[in-house]
């Protein structure tokens, strides 16, 4: 299985559309990589330097293609107020324990924080992103949906009646959420150049099992638009997109967001990578390793799994072997490399 490419030159090929040896294959786990590194879950997202240089180390000690990021699901909870739980000795990811926003009063009157550099997970993600300033990688930002956003804020339930029964409310926060997003995004352009960057946009409250596609028109549409409109006027050159769960009937409302001309779409099972090339012709399309399986699967399972999503997606123009979500913490480590080592063996152009 000798390569002709190296990672990064494998990489930039990838953004540039040019040819390449194999498959490529993409990270998208956080947890798992604080457990091989002998590292708490919480060091992933509450310590910049130690996540930072984890998923180097996990890059290499696993031979995927290197794209140090900072995330987490449950983005604006923390950052408007409420209180989130870091998992270290068990649990997967960060959840929330108290919402910012308990009541349609307190939503009404939410608004974007003064000190918006200074709350919750921003300072860390900064300072992440520095680290991927001098080491010549993309510097990525937290945009989440709106949707996500403010569910983190509020909490599901809520928000779903809302939307129902007080459709301004839902706006009103919808509008908050993505002016914190945009007032974010322009620091990151003074301070690194637009040139240099890749936006993390997460969108899975706006699944299918969720909303209907009418209300992702209504009520997802109109922001995701604006903010990547934004994106793309100060003339960021990708963005990372995590399009959860179940959204097939949301593509064609995907297809009118004016997204950066190489843009990476991670999607999940439920969602063809043909279907999904359809529809957002000419970006990068990721997917989509079963995570249920990584975790729980045999070794043999696992790469026949990810042999499937290789082949169907060798018959697109772009393409990246990527796990479907993110990859459970405590999988085997042997699991996750069969990923990798189902795209050096079925992957080859």
């Amino acid at each position: 299985m000798a390569e002709q490419m190296t990672s990064q030159e494998r990489f930039n090929a990838l953004l540039k559309g040019e040819a390449l040896d194999r498959v490529p294959v993409l990270p998208f786990m956080f947890g798992h990589i604080g457990i091989v590194n002998g590292l708490s879950i919480a060091d992933i997202y509450e310590n910049a330097e130690a996540s930072f240089y984890a998923q180097t180390r996990a890059a290499e000690m696993y031979g995927y293609e290197q794209l140090n990021m900072y995330g987490y699901a449950m983005y604006g909870g923390w950052e408007f107020g409420g209180e989130v739980k870091l998992p270290r000795t068990e649990g997967e990811c960060p959840t929330v324990t108290r919402y910012a926003v308990k009541t349609l009063e307190e939503a009404q009157k939410l608004e974007v924080p003064d000190n918006y550099l200074e709350v919750g997970s921003v300072p860390i993600n900064l300072a992440f992103s520095r680290l991927q300033a001098e080491h010549h990688l993309p510097v990525s930002f937290s945009a989440n949906g709106p949707l996500d956003m403010a569910a983190c804020i509020a909490g599901v339930e809520n928000l779903m009646m809302w939307m129902m029964e007080y459709p301004d409310v839902a706006h009103h926060m919808y509008r908050v959420c993505t002016d914190f997003n945009l007032a974010i995004c322009d620091h990151w352009v003074k301070e690194f150049g637009a040139e240099n960057m890749m936006p993390l946009v997460g969108c899975a409250v706006e699944s299918n099992n969720l909303i209907s596609p009418g209300f992702f028109e209504t009520f997802a549409l109109p922001y995701l638009k604006e903010l990547v409109e934004h994106f793309v006027e100060k003339g960021i050159p990708h963005c990372f997109v995590h399009i959860c769960s179940h959204q097939t009937k949301n593509l064609p409302y995907y297809q009118q967001i004016p997204w950066p001309k190489k843009s990476i779409f991670s999607f999940g099972i439920e969602t063809s990578l043909k279907t999904a090339a359809e529809f957002l012709p000419g970006h990068i399309i990721g997917g989509h390793a079963d995570p249920l399986l990584i975790r729980k699967g045999t070794p043999d399972e696992v790469l026949e799994d990810s042999r499937k999503s290789v082949e169907e997606g060798k018959a697109l123009s772009d393409f990246a072997l990527m796990p479907g979500c993110d990859i459970p913490a405590y999988s085997a480590p042997v699991n996750v490399y069969q990923m990798v080592k189902a795209a050096k063996l079925y992957g080859k152009y």
